[in-house]
């Protein structure tokens, strides 16, 4: 009789560890991400790159900088068509990007003139860019659009002249 109790014992144990382990979420999505940017049409043939900050100093920054979390586009020519482009993104090493989370985004459209976007949500661009809204990476492939950014060329606050190494 004490055999059984104990071999009940251990089996109750096994099932509620497996099914703690069975119950458990997975860390967010680790699949690749990219992001797609839609309401381009103005852009249509020209290039575009994004770039995923994790510390918003970086858009303060007056010289050029790879501290950034993912990039997409920066390397390469990804054209813009039917008013829209989708990045995938790279981790500065080359490497796919897997992170989930919320981030600083910057846009910027390649060629002459240089045109700069950061993700605002669609409100304006704050005095202090630690108060810029962040966009929340979770699934393999987002989609934003440029309504949700705001155009920040011309503000002298926030410098973008990014440099891929």
């Amino acid at each position: 009789m004490v055999s059984k109790k104990i071999l009940f014992g251990m089996l109750a144990v096994a099932l509620v560890f497996g099914m703690s382990v069975i119950g458990c979420e997975p860390e967010g999505n680790t699949d690749p991400k990219s992001i797609t940017i839609t309401g381009l049409n103005t852009y249509n043939g020209r290039n575009a790159a994004i770039y995923v900050v994790s510390d918003v100093s970086y858009f303060d920054e007056d010289d050029d900088d790879t501290s950034y979390v993912a990039a997409g586009g920066a390397n390469s020519n990804v054209a813009i068509a039917g008013g829209q482009v989708t990045l995938e993104l790279k981790e500065p090493g080359g490497s796919v990007f897997t992170g989930n989370g919320p981030y600083w985004i910057g846009l910027q459209i390649k060629g002459l003139p240089k045109v700069i976007y950061v993700y605002t949500n669609g409100a304006s661009v704050p005095e202090n860019t630690g108060s810029l809204p962040k966009f929340s990476i979770d699934e393999a492939s987002s989609t934003i659009d440029l309504g949700k950014f705001k155009d920040v060329t011309s503000n002298p606050d926030i410098d973008f002249n990014i440099v891929i190494r």
